[in-house]
């Protein structure tokens, strides 16, 4: 008798109206147990679509939920950092939401994760912000604070 395939619990960030998280869950491997958006209409294509798991929050005051992760997705918003943008990366708020992603890999440690992003993420700030993304996304926990370098609380 064939194993059945283990489906593994998948958290997303920055979803949107749930491309990434629905080709999650059509693989047949991962399940979308919580996600989190601050776009309201994306957030109700989302819940009509995929369910009512996400959150329509600021991820920048939320904590990170106490809930099962073996995969993190996730979609930063990308326009800081594209060629057919202004290529600001590191010097907008928006362009610092990679922080953020490294914040719920200190706290959920999933065994992996997926980011997606555009190719400018390579050369805006002259290479510099690539630099600091890898290392966010390597060490994770050295970059996990608020905006003031304080630990973040999961949530029950």
């Amino acid at each position: 008798m064939p194993r059945a395939l283990q489906r593994y619990a998948a958290v997303s960030l920055f979803a949107g109206c749930g491309g990434m998280d629905l080709g999650a869950e059509q693989s047949s491997r991962a399940q979308v147990v919580w996600a989190i958006d601050n776009e309201h209409w994306a957030v109700e294509t989302y819940k009509r679509n995929l369910g009512h798991h996400i959150v329509e929050e600021d991820i920048t005051q939320v904590e990170v939920p106490d809930v099962p992760c073996d995969i993190l997705l996730a979609g930063p918003p990308c326009q800081d950092y594209s060629t057919l943008w202004n290529h600001d990366g590191l010097k907008t708020a928006r362009g610092n939401l990679f922080r953020q992603v490294a914040r719920f890999l200190s706290e959920l440690q999933p065994a992996a994760f997926v980011l997606e992003n555009v190719p400018g993420l390579l050369s805006a700030n002259r290479g510099a912000a690539w630099t600091l993304v890898r290392h966010a996304l390597r060490s994770p926990t050295s970059f996990a604070g608020d905006d003031k370098g304080r630990p973040v609380r999961r949530s029950q």
